[in-house]
């Protein structure tokens, strides 16, 4: 059996560190350390044909040479930091030797155990794996000295290496990207939670505006393939893949150039499928300058001493807002912060506690409305610091005032919707105001209207028609100066004006449609109704409708709805009277249509029906049979057929129909009419007075 024992120690800072030069460590090259560790484990003797009692114990030592000794079981010893520096991941590769490898009779395991020890945990973890082994353990942000030692089994027997050290401030200082690490990588098969999936080398680049930089990407994961690898630069923008470059089947690199000062972010995700499937990890870059983070501050009523301030840049970075008070005009503050005495008062720049970070959003706390306050971001990595150009705000300047309330809206009889509603209490300099509003019938073709800016609390808006209710908001900001908007006030629901209860109900038509399960016993009707005539008394509009049922040998009973457009029930092919009945506020009508269904045969009352169109219109003729009664109206009913069936298939949204009076014989109808099927019945709806 071959195994693996790693334990690494973190020494703080303050202890004496085991240098490299005196034969217990290994060599820092460019971003890694590296040793090479070759042990001799003889195989175990036995006594009297058993084991032995005591299994002999192997010996290691760390060699200079930089290939393995193949007459001993060697380890390469590879270390680097990963994750902002933060980790520290050591891999062990090993060569195990020819000559003993024809004597082994079971295969070789590897286990590996790392314990950690520092001022504030004392924690283990265990790892297995064959021939490779990988541990990673947290510097919490610091350096720090690692002591690694390393057990090898074999056989039962067991050799151990000598301490060695690695030192994460010799690590740091030779950070460089290079592709010897990049091959190494790709034999590593973490056994261990703590090894991210993804990698990337350097994980942090700080350059100039304009500079070509390549960022690589290590797939820990042996099913994800560099050749379906997809870049994205800050998350959202996918870099074309041009620009990519397949190192091998485990590692995948990109180059892209940053024009712009700043904070971005590449991140390497997998094609999945039509999507991608990305790890929260990512690669930063750092590109020198001063960058636009768009800073904008808002200061509300309720809180006038505090004001949120934020940004759209920087995703995902270590941000800081910072901003100091200035007692001057913020249009001087630049001539002021040219001076050396503004360099000595720099010392006055606070953070901002809370809220910083990813959120991208910030509260800024017990301040003053009337003086100027310098806000700016920085960003910050391992080796240094980007900043945003600032921006000078007069909290005053920034006040997002509280909604307007007490909101009346009116319909009145004279084609006006008249609107009042009352300012908020602050701030106290002058407003204006923005008012919307929108028709609550048809609200499917009909979008919200916006006047303003109005000056004074309320409105008169002058409309098309009268009797119709509307949705309406206002929302107030600062007459002189800058500010922001408010939110929009709740909505009312403006109500019509009425001194009388409508007198005649509406007019209407029905479809019948047989019910193809229920065929012998249920038919489905829809009434179609005629919106009531608005050009009519303006002092007693209709706000809804009452439908009125009375089947043959049954109680009568009723439906009341707002104005509807449609109103469906099941016939039982008894007779069945419905009656549609207008109402308002003040009482409902007493001059109301209503049909009669009956199951019967239909009398024949028109003789011939003809049509004949030209590019605009239609014209219709008919002609009665004699010795026949005369109907008291016709309906003329058609469907248009050009509406595309896939998206309309109800006939109650095709069929439109029109009343015609019983002395007519002819109709023309001019308007934008193609492909139409006209039907014509005659109609015996009586008027209930």
């Amino acid at each position: 059996m071959l195994a693996l024992l790693v334990n690494f120690i973190t020494i703080s800072q303050g202890l004496a560190a085991l240098s490299p030069s005196d034969g217990r460590g290994g060599v820092y090259e460019d971003l890694k350390w590296k040793a090479l560790l070759c042990c001799e484990l003889p195989f175990a003797q036995t006594l009297d044909g058993g084991l032995s009692e005591h299994p002999p114990v192997g010996q290691c030592q760390l060699l200079n040479a930089t290939k393995p000794e193949f007459s001993k079981n060697c380890l390469d010893i590879l270390c680097w930091l990963e994750g902002e520096w933060t980790n520290l991941i050591c891999n062990a590769k090993s060569y195990r030797a020819a000559a003993a490898a024809s004597l082994l009779t079971i295969r070789p395991q590897l286990v590996v155990q790392m314990n950690v020890l520092s001022d504030e945990t004392n924690h283990a973890a265990q790892c297995a794996g064959e021939e490779i082994a990988m541990c990673s353990i947290s510097l919490h942000g610091n350096d720090a000295n690692v002591s690694l030692t390393i057990s090898i089994s074999l056989n039962e027997t067991t050799a151990v290496s000598p301490k060695m050290q690695v030192s994460t401030h010799h690590l740091r200082k030779n950070c460089i990207m290079i592709y010897n690490f990049i091959d190494f990588c790709l034999s590593v098969r973490p056994s261990v939670r703590s090894v991210v999936l993804i990698s990337y080398i350097p994980a942090e680049v700080f350059t100039t505006p304009g500079s070509e930089i390549t960022v690589s990407a290590v797939f820990h994961n042996r099913s994800w393939r560099a050749s379906k690898a997809v870049w994205m630069l800050n998350g959202q923008v996918k870099i074309p893949e041009s620009q990519y470059r397949v190192i091998n089947e485990q590692v995948s690199a990109v180059t892209v150039t940053v024009d712009e000062p700043g904070f971005d972010t590449l991140m390497c995700c997998h094609q999945w499928g039509e999507r991608f499937k990305c790890i929260i990890a990512y690669a930063k870059i750092y590109t020198e300058g001063m960058f636009n983070a768009d800073i904008t501050c808002q200061s509300k009523n309720s809180e006038v001493d505090t004001m949120s301030c934020e940004w759209n840049k920087s995703a995902w970075a270590q941000v800081r807002l910072l901003y100091r008070q200035y007692t001057s005009m913020c249009e001087t503050i630049s001539e002021i912060e040219g001076s050396e005495e503004a360099e000595e008062s720099m010392s006055l720049v606070k953070e901002c506690p809370s809220g910083a970070g990813d959120h991208r959003e910030c509260t800024l706390r017990n301040l003053s409305l009337f003086s100027c306050y310098k806000i700016w971001l920085e960003v910050e990595g391992g080796r240094g610091k980007v900043r945003s150009f600032p921006v000078y705000v007069l909290p005053i300047d920034c006040v997002k005032p509280s909604s307007p309330t007490v909101l009346e809206a009116t319909t009145l009889p004279n084609k006006t919707l008249s609107v009042s509603w009352r300012r908020p209490h602050l701030p106290v300099y002058d407003m204006q105001y923005e008012l919307r509003f929108v028709a609550l019938r048809g609200m499917a073709n009909t979008q919200w209207k916006v006047i303003g800016p109005l000056f004074e609390p309320q409105a008169e808006i002058q409309l098309e028609e009268s009797c119709v209710q509307f949705e309406v908001d206002v929302r107030c900001r600062r007459l002189n100066g800058s500010g922001y908007w408010s939110d929009w006030s709740t909505s009312y629901t403006s109500v019509v004006y009425n001194r009388k209860a409508p007198e005649m109900g509406p007019d209407f038509w029905r479809i019948i449609q047989e019910d193809p399960v229920k065929l012998r016993s249920v038919t489905n009707v829809t009434l179609i109704i005629k919106q009531p005539v608005l050009a009519g008394d303006p002092y007693s509009c209709v706000e809804g409708l009452v439908f009125e049922h009375q089947a043959s040998g049954r109680a009568v009973w009723s439906n009341e709805t707002t104005l509807v457009q449609f109103h469906s029930f099941q016939w039982r092919k008894e007779a069945h009277t419905v009656t549609v009945i207008s109402r308002n506020t003040l009482g409902i009508s007493t001059r109301n249509r209503n049909i009669t269904l009956l199951h019967q045969p239909k009398r024949r009352v028109v003789r011939s029906f003809s049509v004949v169109a030209n590019a605009s219109c239609v014209y219709l003729s008919w002609s009665l049979l004699s010795n026949h009664p005369v109907p008291q109206s016709f309906v003329i009913e058609w469907l248009d057929l050009n509406k595309d069936p896939e998206q309309d298939m109800s006939l109650t949204n095709r069929l439109q129909w029109v009343r015609v009076q019983s002395t007519s014989r002819d109709l023309s109808l001019c308007r934008m009419l193609f492909y139409l099927i006209f039907f014509i019945y005659s109609s015996h709806l009586p008027i209930s007075v």
